[in-house]
């Protein structure tokens, strides 16, 4: 079973970047979302076991930490 996790950021390339790397060196299943709001439909998509998530902390609507609690 491979890790899974999401990544939540509202820049391109940092999304990018972290999803790159854990994919390609890591293996991991990486789903990524632009905003607070997308983190969430994202998340339920994995019901009802959803993944871990990173999340910046200053993305609006819900703010990071708020999505990720």
């Amino acid at each position: 079973m491979s890790h899974r996790i999401l990544i939540i950021d509202d820049e391109d390339d940092i999304r990018e970047v972290a999803a790159l790397s854990l994919e390609t060196v890591a293996g991991w299943d990486v789903a990524v979302a632009s905003s607070g709001a997308q983190g969430l439909v994202r998340a339920a998509e994995y019901n009802p076991d959803p993944p871990p998530s990173a999340s910046c902390g200053r993305i609006p609507s819900p703010r990071g930490f708020r999505c990720c609690s």
